[in-house]
């Protein structure tokens, strides 16, 4: 059968959905290997429009509270108003509880109609199902096209789940379908949340295991074996060959006609014989092909095997006629290397070494009559018959997300993202990778320092009393209506025992995509934490009245935001955001805000009450968004995996706190604990802070060559040495200035009017406002100064106000506890603190 076709999803017509007066937390029944029965006990309501927001032919799922939809106890419509514009793939909401903004859900969303009449296909569901769990979850509403045809369509449905449900589980393994699915039945409706496992899921390997009496399907743990049983380092010409050719069976110089053969198929041995002489495994014939594909496949990826064509599965040999034209011995050859070519090998399949054909004749007066011999070896890392089906949602170009097939080399990098990629690794590195957390995310392992993201979260995201802000003082620097909307959100979270968070950002969208994203108007996003109000809630405030475009990016931050925390952050939890935008030039911004209700479109596992610490878990996955910096890592490169480099507590207060209190700042630390990573990372939060900052308006000064090349290459500022910043008399358009290892500076090169280097950057950060001046932050450890010159350098005293970093994390700690005894001044010896505990070999 042909591939269904993959296109973006297909628009449906503006449709209303009546819903009740009071909204309420639909029921969502979880699925417990038992099928969909009918309940009997529903009547049809004799007023239509009434009866318009129950379920005419319920289904109903087992549940741990064991509750089933009744006649008198009908969910509340998932969809509410559902309006799908014919211009949009994406699900526009209009809720029924009093916000007065109508909201898209902040999901990736596929629409998909189906039929339970006739032959039935699942590829057509499975396929989005497959994209949305790789792509960080998200919802598909199934529209069942013939529902009103069929006399009795619970039933037709019944069997259309059982079908489906067997290749949902073969899908996600090794996680289960309680784990993943959360089902919302309707009418003619099937609304699926899709929660995305830690892993990835592929809807179809195309990978053969040999069995007994027949060939297997892997499970995802019998793919991942085979693709990391490979090879390790040089490789030599039987690297990959698990048991070579000349380990089978042997052959025979000929065969008798109709002669009883003593052995019977087996893991090793296969007996094949074809009807027809006309094109023996002619691409035409896909009968023929598909067998000899998935049995070379089964071969390959056990202890090597035979297949005899020409012989009956009884063992009678009866030959293949290869007399004719185009049927003739090396157009059979020819065919089988075509075969093998076209499939997917862990390295390039080599005839004779790792395949042969050898045509053994059939006598007793049989002219042209062979049995066609393939011979396969065992091999290493999995051969599979065609690339395995596994999708993903991608822009496309118009921007919008389509359904993506992935290619085989991407597919494995992906499957193969976990911590089985260590188990290979040599006994001295499963020994560092120990003292590493591996978080498995969408592409690539990542490795954090154990308990790192932990102390971030604690110091700087814990929900509280009085719902504090983070980072400390945000709100000092923003208008005055919106610290009116902080302090009344802040109050609204603060009612009894309620304990809430709100996480703040110039541009939440900037920092999740780490661009700079232009949005005239937007003052900040606010993203409460508040376990009562069900799932988390983005605010957008604005400085004009709400109108579309702020509608748009409000939508967009809280579904980028929740597809980060998923595939960036590996968050695994079910949950929600909803998203507002508050107009804070409205006469009364505050009253903007409304009353705050759970999203009852959304199934109560959803909420953030239960587990007890979701939202910790929610906020470490934000820690890992917002504290990562992309710093190549050799080990990295190394081991083939990304070893995450996060930004330490005190790091993480620099550039998201301590920039809204301080213009000027001398910041100290010795070798390694990372004062340039935090020039880089502060200049991006500036860029993303103002969207409108250009590259040239923003100087960073360094007298290290190679450094300042390393930070040329980001492209996010202009970088020139000490020497260059004097000698050029012309700064007019540099808003903001970086000054890395001052320790290096010379005092050279001075102005007419005798100003040093500090003199005139304080100068140049003033050129635009002497009220409002740019930045000026000083990167500097005098313990590292390497010459005798003058240097300009103000006394340590002088050096106000100052901000020290006291954890190393680049050095290891025997190289810091060496430092300590010859190279630092005692205070700075004192105040090191390690920032893990690798130590490296003598």
């Amino acid at each position: 059968m042909a591939d269904p076709q993959v296109e973006p999803a297909k628009k449906l017509k503006r449709t209303a959905i009546k819903t009740s007066s009071s909204p309420q937390k639909p029921k969502v029944l979880k699925h417990k290997q038992g099928s969909v029965v009918e309940n009997q006990a529903l009547e049809e309501s004799e007023d239509s429009d009434d009866n318009a927001n129950q379920l005419q032919a319920p289904l109903t799922f087992e549940e741990n509270s064991n509750t089933s939809f009744d006649s008198d106890s009908q969910p509340e419509d998932i969809l509410n108003v559902l309006l799908t514009d014919e211009d949009s793939c994406e699900m526009e909401v209009e809720e029924s509880s009093p916000d007065p903004i109508q909201r898209r859900l902040a999901e990736n969303f596929l629409p998909r109609t189906i039929e339970i009449t006739g032959k039935i296909n699942v590829d057509c569901v499975l396929i989005p199902i497959c994209a949305l769990l790789n792509s960080g979850g998200g919802v598909l509403v199934i529209t069942i096209a013939d529902y009103s045809k069929c006399e009795n369509p619970f039933k037709k449905l019944d069997v259309f789940w059982q079908k489906l449900e067997t290749r949902l589980e073969s899908m996600i393994q090794p996680s289960s379908c309680n784990e993943v699915f959360d089902r919302v039945i309707k009418q003619d409706r099937i609304i699926l949340f899709i929660k995305a496992p830690n892993h990835w899921c592929t809807m179809k390997y195309n990978l053969i295991l040999p069995g007994e009496s027949k060939k297997l399907v892997p499970s995802f743990r019998n793919t991942v074996e085979l693709l990391l049983n490979k090879p390790v380092g040089k490789k030599k010409k039987f690297s990959y060959c698990k048991v070579r050719l000349e380990k089978l069976p042997p052959l025979p110089e000929r065969y008798l006609y109709e002669q009883k053969l003593d052995f019977h198929e087996s893991k090793n041995i296969q007996l094949k014989h074809f009807e027809s002489d006309n094109g023996i495994l002619h691409n035409n014939n896909r009968t023929q092909h598909d067998k000899i594909v998935e049995q070379i496949s089964a071969f390959a990826n056990g202890s090597g095997g035979i297949i005899l064509i020409g012989v009956k599965d009884d063992g009678t040999v009866l030959g293949q006629n290869l007399d004719s034209e185009g049927n003739r011995k090396e157009d059979v050859k020819e065919r089988v290397e075509l075969i093998v070519q076209g499939m997917k090998w862990s390295c390039t399949p080599e005839s004779n070494l790792h395949w042969k054909v050898d045509f053994i004749p059939v006598g007793q007066d049989k002219e042209c009559c062979y049995v066609i011999a393939i011979s396969v070896a065992g091999m290493k890392g999995g051969v599979f018959t065609k690339s395995p089906k596994s999708y993903e949602l991608r822009p496309g170009d118009d921007g919008e997300e389509t359904i993506h097939l992935l290619e085989f080399k991407e597919w494995k990098q992906r499957i193969l993202c976990g911590t089985n990629m260590l188990q290979n690794e040599s006994k001295a590195m499963r020994e560092v990778n120990k003292k590493f957390n591996a978080l498995s995310i969408s592409d690539r392992v990542l490795l954090t320092v154990k308990g790192s993201v932990g102390k971030i979260r604690e110091s700087f995201f814990t929900v509280g009393k009085g719902c504090p802000i983070s980072p400390k003082g945000f709100e000092s620097n923003l208008p005055e209506a919106a610290q009116l909307v902080i302090r009344r959100l802040q109050e609204m979270s603060s009612r009894g025992r309620n304990r809430a968070l709100l996480v703040a950002s110039r541009s939440l969208n900037s920092s999740i995509n780490g661009k700079s994203l232009s949005v005239d108007g937007v003052i900040c996003d606010l993203l409460l934490f508040n376990a009562e109000l069900g799932g988390l809630h983005l605010f957008t405030l604005c400085d004009s009245e709400t109108d579309e475009q702020f509608l748009s990016y409000s939508h967009a931050t809280a579904k980028a935001l929740k597809k980060a925390l998923v595939t960036i952050g590996g968050c695994h939890e079910q949950f929600y955001i909803v998203h507002h935008v508050v107009p804070c030039r409205a006469p009364a911004p505050t009253e903007q805000i409304g009353q705050l209700f759970p999203d009852s479109r959304y199934p109560q596992e959803y909420d953030l009450e239960k587990p007890r610490d979701k939202i910790n878990k929610i906020l470490e996955s934000l820690v890992i968004i917002l504290a990562t910096v992309t710093v190549p890592s050799p080990l990295s490169n190394k081991q083939g995996i990304s070893f995450l480099n996060l930004l330490t507590k005190e790091q993480f207060q620099l550039v998201y706190q301590e920039i809204d209190y301080h213009r000027e700042l001398w910041i100290k630390g010795v070798a390694g604990s990372g004062k340039t990573l935090v020039a880089v990372e502060f200049v991006k939060e500036l860029r993303r802070r103002h969207p409108n900052l250009k590259q040239d308006e923003i100087l960073y000064v360094c007298e290290n060559k190679g450094i300042r090349q390393q930070i040329s290459n980001h492209g996010i500022c202009q970088c020139v040495c000490r020497a260059t910043f004097m000698l050029r008399k012309d700064w007019s358009e540099v808003k903001h200035i970086v000054m890395d290892e001052v320790q290096s500076y010379r005092d050279g090169d001075r102005e007419r009017d005798g100003d040093n280097w500090l003199q005139k950057a304080k100068k140049v950060v003033r050129q635009h406002s002497i009220e409002n001046p740019g930045y000026l932050w000083l990167f500097i450890d005098k313990n590292q100064i390497n010459h005798c010159h003058p240097t300009a350098i103000p006394l340590e005293r002088e050096q106000v106000p100052d901000f020290r970093l006291r954890r190393v994390i680049r050095n290891s700690k025997r190289i810091v506890e060496f430092a300590s005894k010859i190279c630092l001044d005692k205070n700075a010896a004192k105040d090191i603190e390690m920032g893990h505990d690798l130590k490296e070999k003598k």
